[in-house]
């Protein structure tokens, strides 16, 4: 007995050598995710590559630092996020387009996978400051090079009719910036250091002037909606701000024609005398077409899809059967058969019945559960997350977003939703 006691209470130089050589392992992993961190936030708003790349490496480095044991219990909603990934791929394995479509799933929607760095990222402060603030900078680059082609491709003017991105494509642009400005909107209401706010001012200003200059229609009305989400659900201070963001966008309107109507052809709908709804805007019109087309489209693979990235053979080959009236009317030139201009239609045709509902499914049962008024006045972190979210959300009405890389600001969002205010890491 005595011996027992004695070799648990004093290890021998073999059990030493062993726990020096997980810590430097730990140590180790710790230096990579810093270091993996840092750099998917300077590639944030720059660098589609470099999110890939550096996304995948926190991914990796993040399935030795998260404590598995006991993770259904504590964090259902993460289980069943990361579960989509590969139920997706087995789905369009049996899908028209086979294994070429699985191939195409595992590399587009690899970004769910994203929500597991950032379970552990968002709960260890150093990790989350690192990440924003690098974030920051990214965004700050983004926007100086927005300007940069407003001043040399435009000659520093802008009429309104112009589109002006910075790293990525125009519609995409519009959506990463309006998640940089929901942030730092959130962030200048907090109680924090002058200069802190005063450089978080400058970051929103600049953010919203190289918003402004996208001309993105489906980010307006989604940074829109969280602006209004925020002033009537969350902190009554937002309402300040929502009047504010009233006067200066009416401002902005009245002096930009142009730019007032383009806000105003996102309403110009009609019905017509059948029901189905038509627009003068050739914009409007195609996706009101290419949703239309997409409603009779999917019933003709209902439960599995036509795969990922393989809409096109097929929907040519079922318009073709419709009549000539019904290609005239809808097949304009706007039209695009390889997208369905809208992330919950290019779910259902391309994935399936089957999987369109687990996938929006697990979706809204996590939105259920985080659902805590009190906690979220009280969180700016998870104020942040449902006003992105609903942003990301109403945009993917009007782009494929959610099966593309733009869901990068959504899915890191998920586990935010759940944060607690902990120093300590949630790691292994």
């Amino acid at each position: 007995m005595i011996c027992v006691i004695y070799r648990i209470i004093l290890p021998t130089k073999k059990t030493l050598r062993t726990w020096s050589s997980l810590e430097r392992s730990y140590t180790m992993l710790n230096g990579l995710f810093y270091t993996f961190t840092g750099l998917l936030g300077l590639s944030f708003f720059t660098s589609k590559s470099a999110i890939a790349i550096s996304g995948w490496l926190l991914f990796l480095t993040s399935l030795f630092m998260v404590p598995w044991a006991g993770i259904w219990k504590r964090s259902p909603w993460l289980v069943l996020t990361l579960a989509l990934y590969p139920l997706a791929i087995v789905i369009n394995l049996f899908s028209l387009g086979g294994v070429s479509s699985a191939f195409h799933t595992a590399g587009s929607l690899a970004f769910i996978l994203f929500a597991l760095p950032f379970y552990v990222l968002w709960t260890n402060s150093r990790l989350k400051k690192l990440f924003l603030l690098s974030s920051f900078a990214s965004l700050i680059v983004a926007c100086a090079y927005s300007f940069y082609t407003l001043a040399t491709g435009y000659h520093g003017v802008f009429t309104g009719n112009e589109r002006i991105t910075a790293f990525f494509d125009v519609s995409r642009w519009g959506l990463f910036s309006a998640t940089g400005i929901l942030a730092l909107y959130i962030a200048v209401f907090q109680k924090s250091r002058w200069w802190v706010r005063l450089v978080c001012f400058f970051g929103l200003i600049s953010a919203t002037v190289s918003f402004i200059i996208s001309n993105s229609r489906a980010p307006m009305l989604g940074l829109l909606a969280s602006f209004i989400f925020l002033s009537l659900f969350t902190d009554r201070r937002y309402l300040k701000g929502l009047f504010i963001i009233a006067l200066g966008g009416a401002i902005t309107l009245v002096a930009s024609p142009r730019l007032l109507e383009r806000v105003k052809s996102i309403a110009a709908v009609q019905t017509a005398p059948d029901g189905q709804l038509i627009s003068e805007n050739t914009s409007n019109a195609g996706r009101l077409y290419m949703w239309k087309v997409a409603g009779d489209f999917w019933k003709e693979q209902p439960f599995l899809g036509t795969g990922m990235e393989n809409t096109e053979a097929p929907l040519k080959k079922f318009v073709s059967k419709q009549s000539e009236e019904y290609q005239k009317r809808y097949i304009i030139h706007t039209f695009s058969f390889r997208d369905q201009h809208n992330s919950y239609l290019n779910v259902l045709v391309q994935f399936g019945l089957i999987y369109f509902i687990i996938f929006f499914g697990v979706i809204g049962w996590i939105l259920f559960k985080a659902w805590d008024r009190k906690k979220i006045q009280s969180s700016p972190e998870r104020q942040f997350a449902w006003a992105g979210i609903i942003c990301f959300l109403i945009v993917g009405i009007f782009y494929g977003e959610i099966i593309s890389y733009g869901s990068i600001v959504f899915w890191p969002l998920i586990p935010l939703l759940f944060y607690e205010k902990s120093e300590s890491p949630r790691t292994t």
